[in-house]
């Protein structure tokens, strides 16, 4: 092979892996463009989650914001106000109140004549317990130990000695 062939055969292969190392070089940068992208997609995501976050916790202090026509009304068109002059029971106050008391989600639940996963649900803000037994939740906050002990030893869950039962 004469040395003018040998160059450009050489010169044939270089072009060759320039271009494949451009090409490969270009969708790098299309792929760097696509990252970028993504985490700037990420941020955005992760201030949102942040916003509903704030959201939720106020939802869980404060319960929830409705309007007044839905308010107003239960499922059956009964009317379920609480009194102006009474706050809504939030969810770390339902948990205080039981705390303070040294019962169990069970026994504040047998208390109420709910099952106990309602009454966790109230405790946890999933849900919320109607006026009626927010009322029930501040009664039993105000009662004494010895009528809280009386009234589970009634429903079988208490000696009467303090012991538990069940």
């Amino acid at each position: 092979m004469p040395k003018s062939d040998l160059n450009a055969a050489v010169e044939k292969i270089a072009d060759r892996r320039i271009a494949k190392k451009l090409r490969e070089c270009s969708l790098f940068s299309k792929l760097g463009a696509m990252i970028q992208d993504l985490q700037e997609q990420n941020q955005s995501m992760k201030k949102e989650i942040d916003e509903l976050k704030i959201m939720v916790r106020k939802l869980n202090n404060h319960g929830p914001t409705v309007s007044p026509e839905k308010s107003a009304k239960g499922k059956k068109g009964k009317r379920r106000t609480q009194p102006d002059d009474i706050a809504p029971l939030s969810p770390a106050a339902i948990l205080r109140i039981r705390k303070k008391k040294n019962l169990t989600q069970g026994q504040m639940a047998a208390l109420l004549g709910v099952k106990w996963q309602r009454y966790a649900n109230w405790e946890q803000g999933r849900a919320n317990p109607t006026p009626e037994f927010q009322a029930a939740i501040r009664a039993i906050g105000a009662m004494s130990g010895r009528a809280i002990r009386s009234k589970l030893a009634e429903m079988g869950i208490f000696q009467t000695s303090g012991k538990r039962m069940k």
